[in-house]
Order: structure tokens, then sequence, then C-alpha cells
């Protein structure tokens, strides 16, 4: 079975040849073309470029240029995804292989949900340290410090709309991005606590 892809997945990019496992995290989840990747990188050299290139398919899409660091390179991401729902992961950090977008698409279109949410596993060197659990997005829930895990969420283009990163805060704009979305827009959510994203403590 072939589609139209329906789920853009932005990945900010510098020097990080770990990307490979990401852009395959991906891919090898994809059994039904449901995505397309945009690699948003920030300038990196000539290694981790041919790095990315080799494991990109050719309906996904990279920019290079340099940038002000991640949330100017989610901001550019943002921009550029043209699917109908969008995820994000870092460069260093992965899909786990039964991640199921086709199923994430599925909610979507049945439920007319803004987001879907899963959980997410924090490793150091490969040995599991935490489990964040999806959590609605309610003000309430951020407000006391039940945040849900951003990489293992999924998001309806037209809800996030003009909305972006506030390139002021240097380590609290995910925070500060996501508080204005649920203030402006109070979105649905599905919420599922199974692992979707494997996050490497660090970077």
């Amino acid at each position: 079975m072939t589609s139209e892809p329906k789920l853009g997945i932005i990945i900010p990019s510098y020097n990080d040849p770990r990307i490979r496992q990401a852009i395959a995290s991906v891919r090898d989840s994809d059994c039904d073309n449901l995505t397309r990747i945009y690699i948003i990188d920030g300038g990196s050299g000539d290694l981790t470029l041919t790095v990315i290139r080799e494991a990109l398919r050719t309906t996904d899409v990279l920019v290079s240029d340099k940038d002000a660091g991640i949330f100017d390179a989610l901001n550019k991401g943002l921009e550029c995804v043209r699917e109908e729902y969008f995820g994000w992961i870092g460069s260093d950090d992965f899909f786990v292989a039964n991640i199921n977008f086709s199923q994430i698409v599925s909610v979507f279109q049945k439920l007319d949900v803004d987001c879907v949410l899963l959980d997410t596993i924090f490793i150091d060197d490969f040995r599991l340290r935490r489990r964040s659990f999806a959590r609605r997005p309610s003000y309430l829930n951020y407000c006391t410090g039940r945040l849900f895990p951003h990489f293992s969420s999924f998001w309806k283009k037209q809800t996030v709309g003009d909305l972006r990163f506030d390139l002021g805060y240097k380590i609290a704009a995910d925070i500060d991005f996501f508080l204005r979305l649920i203030a402006a827009r109070a979105p649905t959510s599905w919420v599922e606590n199974r692992v979707g994203t494997i996050m490497r403590i660090g970077g």
C-alpha cells in the first residue's frame, strides 16, 4: 500500500552523525509511506551532510543553513512542513520500532483530535534512566509540572498555525511555546501510554 505523505517529521541537526539512526527509525517504521522527513540542519560539515543525504529518501527534505539553535531550527521546520500532521525528534533520538505511524494518522483522521501523545524513555549509554508519561496538554498540568514529552507528541498543523518558538528564551522556549499553544487553542488530545520515542540524556 502506498499513499501521499500525511505526517511530516522534523529533525533539527548540527554535526551529529547519530542522525542516521533517527532517520532510520522513521523509515523502518513507515511501511505505508505516510511520512516525509524534514532535516533542518544548522550548517553541518560535509561528513554529516553526506550521512544525511545517504539516509534520506527522494521524497524527504534537507535544508542546511546556519541557524540560532534548536528552537530556530524547529521554527524553520514548522515553516517547511506541508503535511496535515507533524511530529519531531532530536538528531540523537529515535522512534521505537513499533511506533506505528499508520495508527497515529488514523487516530487523527477518525477522532479529529489536535494532538496524539505517547511516552518517552530516557537512556544513558543504552541504560534506562526514566520514563516520561504522556499527559493531557492542559494549563493545569503544565503549571503544576506535569509536562508531556514533547518529542513523543504529534500535532495537527492547523492547530499550531503560525505559533512559533520564542527565540528570546535560551532553554525554556519549548515550555513557553506549549503554554501559549494550550492557552490559545485548548487542544484536544489522544493520550496513549505506550513508548513512542527514546531520547539520549545529555544530547
